[in-house]
């Protein structure tokens, strides 16, 4: 055996020896003496050898030449499920070689692509990336279109150049096929053509597995099968609908997305329903032959059609429950075979967990005859439907009588046969009795134990199912415990965050802020994610108490010099020796070792993808960041003599520009070389400023008399320009900012001290005193309105860079600040010498705002709130004021004289006040539109509030009802009105075609606004005792009514059950509002014992208890969610808002490449 190579190898060169001379030797008198078990190794290699010449030759090759005279390639071929063959039919069933010999030659196609020669990396307007998968037609890479510039995958016909017009007339009706399919579970087409003589289309990239690499492991469990199917199969009934047959269903051809959502793809076989598109020959069987049906598995062409889908699909779902096809034999033959006499084995047989509803429908949709399988593919999409919803099926199983007779007719000689043995065992049947008595007796007896054995398993199931739901109770029992204890100590100064540490359902990535507790993402989405908006309202208040209010980027290498960012919001940060690059929106990021000293300044060129670094090493490097997967490259070293302080581009990253503390270098950023050495003698500080042409350029001088200011210089002669003039900084420049128009120039000093120069006029138009220590950078907001400084007093100060007034605070930054740029409009960045890059966000106010809008006024009830929906102006209504107020700023804006009661549209584009007897409607810029009067209302119990698609107002006191219909010309409505009883409160259903009322009588009573009528009326108690609901608000999407109490309990009411209701609330004095959050998952109870309940519906828990300052008028939610206000009878407003730990959440989710948990 160990001979054995050396003599293939003699063989294989003499053989080709001989082609090269142009001789035609044959492979047959190389093969004598060759032993069996080598034999069809060798003619493999030499097949192989005389394909390639012949094709180097230009000479036209048949691989079924080959198959014929050489058909032991085929023995022992298995058919595997997925692997697609093409193959010639079988007139002669037993022709075993002939079948088999395509399938090798299938197998050679293979081979020889293999070896064929590695097409280029740039394919037309694509950028071969990798190859992802090669079949027996087609080969797919996973390329980048560059014009789109996005990912896809790029389909080639395998034989490129030598593909035959029937190859290429199918690859271009698969292309076509697709690409008239627009639907999510189909893969689209997005380009198809021709490159060099290679055809080729482009298709959605689907990065994951398929269905049978989901399968291969272990069947799925039966309601995951039919869930996914279901999405199958509405994708296939599309193409249906379009007169698309795909024709090879099968789990190779079912890509799985990363959210487990299933792709139909490949539709190579595929062919339109109004005519054949004449690539598949006459009797000519192409596809899979596990899954195909068995009018394609005979060839007959004419009666494939759509319910061949369907049988196809049904195998699918066979598949995924059983773990393997419906046939499978050795060989393709002896699949097809089966494929066409044969019934399936019942799914149940090969897995006992499939439920009966699900095994009847796979083996309707493999019914042998077409008419009796499922009518259409959305037919079969019904009955899974009913299936998953526990409804009853429509299919029914196959009796075995039926079975029988199926059976004989397709067997019709062997049934014959049967019978003639069926009649000559009748004589001896009387024998046959006792034996079938007790055969059962067996059967029943199996029967009852496996009907036993069902009964436990389901006593089983609905046991774990009570289990886990008693864990989760107890899980969100827990939560709401631990939430209750954090929202009661929300007002008290750091205790919070001490608190935060203790909880177990604290969020992965904030424990180094609080050294809490080690639990790992991975656990925390094992479970159950029960964290809601209260939660999000403690993390932000936790870190605002700890006074470090951002979400953080660490830094492993230590103290943060210098950071820079991109367009495309890469964030670049220097420490000791090392660049760290993060990429937000993919989630990515890179360090790697870059000087031998500290990184001091960081700069991107415009287009992103080159960044220059500077460093106490006395050198300044230019990389290359690829995008893509953010690898880098150095392109050249630019070297000094003393430690680099400042380096840049110009606009086109052709040119670089570094600074030492006494010397401007200009560079050819493309080469490395240095262009010219300007001597400043005078720096002092590396601090410059530059445009992005170079045709403005500042630097740092320090004059004779001791003062600091910025210089330009000209960078073709190397020569200062004028000096600005006015009031020096008495201490060093450390930092130069340029604005984005180039009209002014921003300086920050070692005296504390920011300054704004007019450029063009060489003059001083401003002067802050910002810090008390060094200031060590400053920075441009986007507009040039603002500026932003920071330095070694742990504070960073954001300035009208017009008035000079201060704008914003921020402190807590834990060691000195050493850079600072603007993120986005909203966001500042900066460099810390504790490690970290930092956010600080403009947006977030504080968690908890509390405000007196006036003097209180004894006894003062009347009051409203109403948040815009921006989410931030809030306008409050307290007694006989309206105010509005601006959450963001947290001031008060100015307002018109609105009259009371200002509320806004819920879609926002108006608003409504009441004047004396009338009401006014406003537009966005608050002009009067329209003004309604209706008289006689009592002033101190009017009511009025917006229907929820903004286009009617309901308005009552305590006698009447009145709507008004604002989208019309028409007057308000009077719609109900009472002498004995008095109204407590009302509102809009979620249609506003009724009004929901409760009165003093202690009824809800409900009324049609059309026709002016009570239509239903309910006695309202709690625990069987009457009371009267204070404060009524319908579900923001469900047929749910909240109400609040007088006796402090608070209840949903279920229009759409009966009017059937649950408690929610308790608190141990009235009622006076309640609110629903937006999503409705939680709801808000403001209460006369000075507390908001929030409760979590769902759940059934109290989630947080907040304070007030004093007995509440109102409390409402902004429409995203966010914010709870509260309105109270001294006038105080209050603001709880979670925005800051929803936003600390989101950013640690893009470090860290995780999704934010709502």
């Amino acid at each position: 055996m160990n001979d054995q190579p050396y003599a293939f190898e003699e063989q294989e060169r003499a053989f080709a020896a001989q082609l090269d001379a142009g001789e035609s030797p044959s492979i047959d008198s190389f093969l004598d003496g060759v032993a069996a078990p080598s034999r069809s190794d060798l003619l493999r290699r030499l097949i192989q050898i005389e394909i390639d010449n012949r094709r180097a030759l230009g000479q036209d090759v048949s691989l079924r030449d080959y198959s014929e005279r050489y058909p032991e390639l085929a023995s022992g071929t298995k058919d595997p499920a997925g692997e697609t063959a093409i193959f010639d039919p079988l007139a002669d069933t037993n022709s075993q070689a002939d079948a088999s010999g395509s399938l090798a030659a299938h197998a050679l196609i293979g081979q020889l692509a293999e070896q064929s020669p590695a097409i280029s990396k740039q394919f037309g307007d694509y950028e071969l990336l990798d190859e992802i998968a090669r079949g027996g037609m087609g080969v797919v890479y996973r390329a980048r279109q560059i014009r789109a510039n996005r990912t896809v995958a790029l389909k080639m016909i395998l034989a490129g150049n030598l593909a035959g017009k029937e190859e290429v007339d199918r690859f271009y009706a698969e292309a076509e096929a697709a690409a008239n399919l627009d639907h999510p579970g189909i893969v689209p087409v997005y380009d198809v053509g021709e490159v060099d003589g290679r055809h080729y289309f482009s298709m959605g990239l689907v990065e994951g597995s398929n269905l049978a690499a989901l399968v291969r492991e272990q069947p799925l469990a039966p309601r995951h099968a039919a869930e996914l199917l279901k999405q199958i199969v509405d994708a296939v009934a599309y193409a249906h609908e379009r007169h698309i047959i795909h024709r090879d269903l099968k789990p190779e051809n079912i890509l799985l997305d990363t959210d487990g959502n299933p792709r139909v793809t490949d539709f190579g076989l595929a062919k339109r329903i109004e005519g054949d598109s004449n690539l598949t020959a006459t009797g000519q069987v192409m596809g899979t032959p596990s899954f195909m049906p068995p009018e394609q598995a005979i060839g007959n062409i004419e009666r494939v059609g759509p319910l061949s889908d369907v049988y196809s699909l049904g195998a699918v779902l066979y598949y995924m429950v059983a773990g393997r096809p419906p046939f499978r034999a050795a060989s393709i033959v002896d699949t097809l075979r089966q494929v066409v006499e044969q019934e399936p084995v019942s799914p149940r047989e090969l897995n006992p967990a499939i439920d009966r509803d699900l095994d009847t429908i796979a083996l309707k949709a493999l019914e042998k005859d077409p008419a009796r399988r499922f009518s259409s593919a959305r037919a079969l999409a019904d009955d899974l439907d009913r299936y998953l919803e526990g409804r009853p099926i429509q299919a029914r199983p196959v009796s075995r009588i039926e079975r029988t007779i199926r059976w004989a007719r397709r067997n019709r000689i062997v049934a014959a046969l049967t019978m003639l043995v069926a009649v000559g065992l009748l004589a001896l049947s009387a024998v046959s009795l006792y034996t079938a008595r007790v055969a059962r007796q067996l059967q029943e007896t199996a029967e009852a134990k496996a009907a036993s054995e069902t009964t436990l398993r389901a006593e089983a199931d609905k046991a774990t199912a009570k289990a886990l739901e008693r864990l989760a109770q107890t899980r969100h029992r827990h939560y709401a415990e631990q939430m209750q204890s954090l929202s009661q100590q929300l007002e008290t100064p750091f205790a919070l965050a001490t608190m935060a540490a203790k909880t177990t359902y604290w969020y992965p990535g904030f424990d180094s802020a609080f050294d809490s507790s080690k639990h790992s993402y991975a656990d925390l989405e094992e479970r159950e994610d029960v964290r809601g908006w209260e939660w999000y309202l403690v993390l932000g208040e936790a870190y605002h108490q700890r006074g470090n209010g951002r979400p953080t980027i660490p830094m492993e290498a230590g103290p943060v010099y210098s950071l820079a960012r991109n367009r495309a919001r890469k964030l670049a940060g220097g420490s000791e020796k090392q660049i760290k690059v993060v990429d937000f929106p993919r989630q990515t990021e890179a360090s790697w070792v870059a000087h031998d000293g500290d990184v001091v300044s960081l700069q991107f060129s415009d287009d992103g993808v080159k960044l220059i670094s500077a460093g106490t090493d006395g050198t300044a490097k230019i990389w290359y960041v690829n995008p893509a997967d953010m690898k880098h490259q150095l392109e050249h070293t630019l070297a000094h003599k003393a430690s680099v302080g400042f380096a840049a581009f110009d606009k086109p990253a052709n040119r670089a520009l570094t600074a030492t503390d006494n010397s401007l270098h200009l560079w050819n950023a493309l080469t490395g070389e240095e262009i010219r050495q300007i001597d400043n003698p005078q720096g002092g500080t590396p601090a410059c400023a530059v445009d992005g042409e170079f045709k403005q350029i500042f630097a740092a001088e320090k004059t004779a008399e001791f003062e600091h200011r910025p210089r330009m210089w000209d960078l073709e002669t190397g020569e200062p320009g004028e000096a600005f003039t006015g009031e020096a900084h008495r201490q060093p420049i450390r930092s130069l900012a340029l604005s984005h128009d180039g009209k002014r120039l921003a300086s920050g000093g070692d005296d504390g001290q920011v300054k704004i120069w007019d450029v063009a006029e060489r003059k001083l138009l401003l002067s802050i005193d910002a810090h008390f220590l060094p200031i060590r950078s400053v920075s441009w907001n986007p507009d040039d309105s603002g500026i932003a400084s920071a330095g070694d007093d742990l504070e960073i100060h954001v300035w009208s860079s017009v008035s000079g007034k201060i704008a914003r605070t921020f402190g807590g930054a834990k060691k000195a600040l050493r850079g600072l740029i603007w993120f986005d409009s909203p966001r500042i960045v900066s460099a810390s010498l504790a490690g970290s890059l930092d956010f600080w966000d403009l947006r977030v106010p504080p968690s908890i705002t509390t405000v007196a809008l006036t003097e209180p006024r004894p006894g003062e009830t009347r009051g409203t709130l109403s948040w815009h929906r921006d989410g931030r102006r809030l306008a409050v209504s307290y007694g006989d004021e309206t105010f509005l107020w601006d959450h963001f700023e947290r001031k008060q804006l100015p307002s018109p004289a609105f009259g009371i009661g200002l509320i806004f549209s819920p879609d926002g584009t108006m608003a409504v006040t009441r004047d004396g007897d009338a009401f006014v409607l406003w537009d966005e810029s608050f002009q009067e539109t329209k003004r309604q009067v209706i008289a006689d209302l009592d002033p101190q119990t009017t009511h009025w509030l917006w229907s929820p698609q903004s286009h009617r107002i309901l308005i009552y006191d305590r006698r009447s009802v009145w709507t008004w219909d604002v989208r019309t010309i028409y007057d308000a409505e009077q719609i109900a009105s009472f002498d004995a009883i008095e109204i407590d409160a009302g509102t809009f259903d979620g249609q506003a075609q009724r009004v929901l009322l409760t009165t003093s009588d202690r009824q809800l009573r409900v009324w049609e606004v059309e026709r002016k009528c009570e239509t239903y009326a309910c006695p309202i108690e709690v625990k069987t005792q009457p009371t009267r609901a204070l404060w009524l608000e319908w579900h923001p999407s469900e047929e749910k009514l909240l109400s609040g109490h007088a006796d402090g309990l608070g209840k949903v009411w279920e229009a759409d059950n009966g009017w059937h209701n649950r408690y929610i609330s308790r608190h141990s004095l009235p009622i006076r509002c309640v609110s629903w959050r937006r999503d409705g998952t939680r709801v808000a109870s403001a209460s006369d014992d000075r507390t908001i309940h929030v409760f979590a519906y769902g759940p059934g828990f109290l989630m947080a208890e907040l304070k007030l300052e004093g007995t509440p008028i109102q409390c409402a939610w902004s429409q995203d969610g966010m914010k709870l206000a509260a309105l109270d009878c001294d006038g105080h407003l209050k603001v709880w808002d979670a925005t800051m730990g929803y936003d600390f959440v989101t950013i640690i989710d893009e470090q860290q490449g995780r999704g934010k948990k709502d």
